[in-house]
Parts: structure tokens; C-alpha cells; sequence
């Protein structure tokens, strides 16, 4: 199979009532199906590291509708003892903006793309 490539990122389900964190990997459900092993990999300044996650897809939740192309993996456990061992930026809870907040914006608004696969090239930020 043919190497693929998406993105997605960290989301910190943990709340309140536990001391315990629960971190999942949210991407497309797309992106998940087109592969059977899945790899971490993070660029940044021409460094790149990758780390397999032999545990994605065991631990794969998918959304249920189908119309929704989401998917979340608690596979997190699988960066113990790599570069990512608690070392990795997640969003939470608190970093999904109320109707009150995205009500300010219109359709016009300028947006910050968080990521993109590495075969998708941005000539205009390079």
C-alpha cells in the first residue's frame, strides 16, 4: 500500500473528575481508513521524527454519523518512551470557542491553518 499522508492533532479529553489523562489523535476518518499502520511524524525546521503508533487503529473510535468525517484514536500510550513522552501540545474543553466568541466572525474573517500534510505546499508562507 502506498504511503499517504494527514493531518490531525492532540485533543486533552481529561476533566475534572479524574487525575487521569485521556489524550486522543482527531482526524478524518478518511485519513484513517486509507492506511493499515499509522505513524506519527512531526517536521519542524527540516528536523523530522517518526514514531509508529502500532495501536491507532485498536484504539480507534469513529464518529457515528457517517456524514461526519471524524475520527479520534486513544492510541497515546504508544509515545511512551519516544521524543513525544509528554511532550506534546494538546487542545482541551477550554480551547473551543462559545456561539458568543465565533459570532463575531464572519465568513470573511482571516483563519490560521494549524497543519497540513507535507505534500500540500504554501508557496505563499514559505
Amino acid at each position: 500500500m502506498p504511503t499517504r499522508s494527514g493531518t490531525g492533532f492532540f485533543f486533552d479529553f481529561s476533566n475534572n473528575l479524574s487525575s487521569k489523562k485521556l489524550i486522543g489523535i482527531i482526524t478524518n476518518k478518511h485519513v484513517a481508513k486509507a492506511g493499515t499502520l499509522m505513524a506519527l511524524r512531526h517536521s519542524s525546521m527540516g528536523d523530522s521524527t517518526t514514531v509508529p503508533l502500532p495501536n491507532f487503529y485498536k484504539y480507534l473510535v469513529e464518529h457515528p454519523d457517517p456524514n461526519v468525517d471524524l475520527c479520534v484514536s486513544f492510541c497515546c500510550g504508544d509515545l511512551n518512551n519516544t521524543p513525544y513522552d509528554g511532550n506534546v501540545f494538546t487542545y482541551s474543553y477550554d480551547d473551543i470557542p462559545t456561539r458568543d466568541i465565533l459570532s463575531k466572525y464572519d465568513d470573511a474573517s482571516r483563519i490560521l491553518i494549524v497543519g497540513y500534510p507535507e505534500v500540500i505546499i504554501d508557496h505563499s508562507h514559505e
